[in-house]
């Protein structure tokens, strides 16, 4: 994680827990075994651009932010995000080292519809 630190700072984008929770619940593997999240295009599409407007924020103060999620949700997360905010790490919990600071820039919270 280290290209993304700064003096030991991780700036980052999060899911509120409750989105967090929900996500891991709709995680779906799909061909070739790669892990898609179950929700609608445009919940999908919702999500994108909140974490993009949370990250140009960041930027325009002068910090660039990753996207900082559960790591079952990383491969998932970064798929999603690829096509709009390619420049956006995908970041798991899991991969912070023990002496960076995570600070926190920004939540993205929703309602967002389970699909069938």
């Amino acid at each position: 994680e280290s290209q993304y630190t700064v003096e030991g700072v991780l700036y980052a984008v999060t899911f509120v827990p409750p989105l967090e929770q929900y996500l891991l619940t709709t995680m779906r593997i799909g061909e070739r075994g790669r892990r898609t999240l179950g929700v609608s295009a445009e919940d999908a599409e919702a999500m994108v651009r909140d974490i993009g407007r949370l990250v140009r924020e960041s930027e325009a103060q002068g910090r660039s932010a990753v996207m900082l999620v559960a790591t079952r949700l990383r491969p998932a997360v970064r798929r999603l995000l690829r096509p709009s905010l390619p420049r956006v790490g995908v970041i798991g919990a899991g991969e912070v080292g023990s002496n960076v600071k995570v600070a926190i820039v920004g939540s993205v919270s929703r309602e967002i519809s389970a699909v069938a």
